[in-house]
Parts: structure tokens; C-alpha cells; sequence
């Protein structure tokens, strides 16, 4: 969320009046739930924390995160790219 804030992408910095504010603000929020439920998913699962063994994810449940967590992460990295870009026109 820290990022998003920091971009002004979070969900909270789109303008009321804006058109498409509720489905911008419903994808955004979405990201950020990627980023907890992976977090969760992880301290769930994984050997995070001191733990010995981890649980088995599915396939289909790994690739689903993967993909989520890439989707997430390249939209963060090409609106910095972005923000840079118009700054240094």
C-alpha cells in the first residue's frame, strides 16, 4: 500500500469526480489485496517465520499468485517509469 501511496495510485487518490472512480478504485483495491493475500499465503504455508516444513501449493494456486503478484508489481514499476519519464520532459 506503501507504494501505491507513494504513486498516487492507491484507490484513496482518485479524484471523487472522476470518470470510472468506483471500478478504478475496486482494481486498486484488488492489488492491494494481492499483496496481503500473497503475504497471508506465504505465512500460511511457508517456512516463514522458523518454520521446519512448508505446505505443498497446488499448481494452479502457485501460478495464480505468480501471475497476480507480476500483474501487480509491473503496474507499479511502469507508473514509476512513467512519473519519470514526464518529470524529466
Amino acid at each position: 500500500m506503501q507504494a501505491q501511496k507513494a504513486l498516487g495510485v492507491h484507490g484513496d487518490d482518485i479524484a471523487p469526480t472522476a470518470k470510472g472512480q468506483a471500478a478504478s478504485r475496486k482494481i486498486l483495491g484488488g492489488l492491494s489485496g494481492v499483496a496481503v493475500g500473497i503475504a497471508e499465503l506465504r505465512n500460511a504455508l511457508g517456512t516463514g517465520h522458523g518454520k521446519a516444513t512448508s505446505v505443498p501449493l497446488s499448481a494452479r494456486h502457485a501460478h495464480l499468485a505468480i501471475g497476480s503478484a507480476s500483474t501487480f508489481c509491473r503496474f507499479l514499476l511502469e507508473t514509476l517509469r512513467d512519473r519519470r519519464t514526464a518529470a524529466n520532459s
